[in-house]
This record gives structure tokens, C-alpha cells and sequence, in this order.
């Protein structure tokens, strides 16, 4: 007989367990399932001891494995710690090594304009070479706002960074970056032109770059040529004008003062340069521009005005970009050998970490290729 109000109650070795709530298709579940699932999330660094104890061998062992130091270990217990590294996870503690070699094996890298295809290009070479010495890289870009420069430097400074690669795009740092550069106590590498020797160079040879431009024109027949050159303070640009310049001079075909017109590298000023150029009374029958992105604001500028090229203009840029064969007409441009000046300045770098010498000095020859945007004058 049930005792009154229990009727429907099963006997308590028949009760079913309490349902468990559903939201969705997640369950919540008892309080301390969820505690002790959660700590199989929890992220615990392993370190070189969780190593050791997996391999069954002494954390002395375990560095000698990891650091290559060519320390004798026998090959089953060097193949132990290499399961155990695997199977944890394990990644040295980069800092901790750092204090005790006095390496990060960190590089920085300071470029002017990540917007121009040449750096990205140097970036190619140099990382190639890091990589193969198992060197990291820091990038910082100035955005062409010379002032970050030492404030760049000096946060590379702060990280131990083991060198330094600038790319000088042609303009000197300022004083407070040198400074920066002397304090730091650490090698440096520029990529381009310096006038400031202190610090071993790779550049192209901007001067060859003028006069192959220059000479192609006037093989064709031209003689009223025009420049547009890069910024005032790029040195580079100032050389490649030079080179032009001086051949034009000795090969009869001087240039007057009123054809050389400035740009910043950017195509809106190649446009706004060839425009001014092609209003003379007496316009210039082909162009030099200081960068394929000039060359290419100069060729709209061409278009709009109702020129044919290269039967009315002929154009020559500068860099060989990937975008100038694509062009049309293609351009004829001066190609310079950008990833193999971010190798040699990269193993330049190298070499001086280690406390090698090496040529100060490196200039790079350049090519002149030639496509359908230039043609005998008519």
C-alpha cells in the first residue's frame, strides 16, 4: 500500500537521472563537468622541463638538443626529445636565449614607401636571406615622413634587434636619426643611396641609369629631350639627372633649363610634369621620368592632350615594375636589380653580426629595356 500523494512516484532505485537542460543544441551540464572540461582549454606554456620529464632525460640534454651546440648525445635520446618537442608543442623561449647569447636573432628593416613595388621587391631578396640564417624580421615603414625615422630606430633599439637594414630611397637621415643609429651600438646596412659613408651601402648606379636613357633617346634621333626628375633631396634621383644630363651635353643635344621639371616619384606628378612640359611653345619630343609610376602619369598626361606614342612622345621610366610591360605601349624602362640588392644587403648585415668585414661600398649595374613606348623621332 502507497503512502498517500506518492502514487505516480517510481521507487527511488527506478528514478531517472535529472534531465538536463537544453539551449539550442548546447547542454548545460553539472557545475564541476564544466570546471574540470574547461581546464583541458586552459593554455599552460610548456616548458623545457614538461620536455625533459617527456623524454625521460635531463633539461641539459634537452638544451644541447634544441640549441644544435654539437654537444654528444647519443641518437635515442636526442630522438626522445625531438618526439617530446613535437608531441608538447614545445617552442624555446626566444627571450630566455637572448639574455644568455646576447642574440635575438631579430633584424629590423626600415623602408620609405611600402607603396612602391621596388621595396617589396628588396623585401623579396633580403628576406630570402634572413630566412636562410633563421633570422626574423621587423618591418616599419616611414610612409616618406622622415622624422619617424628615430623614433623607429630607437623602438628597434628596444627590442635587441641584431642589426639594422635601412632603405634610404635617396634622402640622408636626419641628425637625430644618426644619433639614433650611433647609440644603438649595432651594424647597419643601407640599401640605396647615402651620401653620409659611415655605413656599408648597396645601391644601384643611378648615374649608368641616366645616361642608358639619355643615350637610347638619342639614338633614335631625339635632341629636345625632357626630365622629370624625383624629389629636391633624393640624391638618387638627383644622380640620375646627372647621368642624363652629362651625355646629352657631350653628344649634342644640351638640355635647356626649362625641360628638367621635379615630381615627387608619384604618377599624379608625372602627369602634372609632362602636362607643363607638353605646353611649351617648343615641347620636348620624348621624355626621362624618374620612376615607372612618373612615366606612366606621363603617358595620361600624352593621351589627354591628343598625342600618339610613341609616333608623337617617346617615354622611358625608371624601376622596370611589373605593371610597365603591361602598359600600353609597353614602356621602355631602366631595370634595376632590386632583390638582389635586399640579398647583399642582408648578407652584408649578416656578416657584420658575426664580426666579419665586408665591402663597404656595393653599386649594382643596371639594364635598359626596351619596349614600344619609345621610337625614332620623327
Amino acid at each position: 500500500m502507497f503512502a498517500a500523494g506518492r502514487a505516480n512516484s517510481p521507487p527511488s532505485s527506478a528514478r531517472l537521472p535529472a534531465p538536463r537542460t537544453r539551449i539550442g543544441t548546447q547542454v548545460n551540464e553539472p557545475a564541476k563537468n564544466r570546471v574540470s572540461r574547461s581546464r583541458q582549454f586552459t593554455h599552460q606554456r610548456v616548458t623545457i622541463h614538461d620536455v625533459a620529464r617527456e623524454a625521460g632525460v635531463s633539461t641539459a640534454t634537452v638544451s644541447r638538443v634544441i640549441r644544435e651546440t654539437g654537444y654528444p648525445v647519443s641518437a635515442t635520446a636526442r630522438q626522445r626529445v625531438v618526439d617530446a618537442v613535437r608531441k608538447l608543442g614545445y617552442y624555446p623561449n626566444d627571450l630566455a636565449r637572448s639574455l644568455l647569447s646576447e642574440r635575438t636573432n631579430n633584424i629590423g628593416v626600415i623602408v620609405p614607401d611600402l607603396s612602391n613595388p621596388h621595396y617589396p621587391a628588396v623585401m623579396i631578396g633580403l628576406e630570402e636571406i634572413a630566412s636562410r640564417h633563421s633570422y626574423s624580421v621587423i618591418l616599419h615603414t616611414t610612409d616618406e615622413q622622415p622624422e619617424k625615422l628615430a623614433t623607429y630606430l630607437k623602438s628597434l633599439a628596444s627590442k635587441r634587434v641584431d642589426g639594422v637594414v635601412l632603405a634610404a630611397g635617396g634622402t640622408d637621415p636626419d641628425e637625430e636619426s644618426l644619433r639614433a643609429i650611433a647609440d644603438m651600438r649595432m651594424p647597419a646596412v643601407v640599401v640605396g643611396r647615402y651620401t653620409d659613408t659611415r655605413f656599408p651601402t648597396v645601391e644601384s648606379n643611378n648615374h649608368l641609369a641616366g645616361k642608358l636613357a639619355a643615350e637610347h633617346l638619342r639614338q633614335l634621333g631625339h635632341r629636345r629631350i625632357g626630365i622629370l626628375t624625383g624629389p629636391p633631396e633624393s640624391s638618387s634621383s638627383a644622380d640620375r639627372t646627372e647621368g642624363a644630363i652629362a651625355f646629352l651635353t657631350s653628344n649634342g643635344a644640351p638640355v635647356d633649363e626649362s625641360l628638367v621639371v621635379g615630381g615627387d616619384y608619384l604618377a599624379e606628378s608625372g602627369y602634372l610634369a609632362a602636362r607643363q612640359l607638353l605646353g611649351l611653345a617648343g615641347p620636348p619630343t620624348a621624355l626621362i621620368a624618374a620612376t615607372d609610376r612618373m612615366a606612366a602619369g606621363a603617358m595620361a598626361a600624352a593621351h589627354d592632350l591628343g598625342l600618339s606614342l610613341p609616333d608623337q612622345l617617346s617615354i622611358v621610366g625608371y624601376d622596370n615594375i611589373d605593371i610597365a610591360q603591361y602598359l600600353r605601349p609597353a614602356l621602355t624602362t631602366i631595370s634595376l636589380p632590386d632583390k638582389l640588392m635586399g640579398r647583399m644587403a642582408m648578407t652584408k648585415l649578416h656578416e657584420l653580426i658575426n664580426g666579419r668585414a665586408v665591402e663597404h661600398h656595393s653599386v649594382l649595374d643596371v639594364q635598359l629595356i626596351v619596349r614600344a613606348s619609345t621610337s625614332p623621332a620623327s
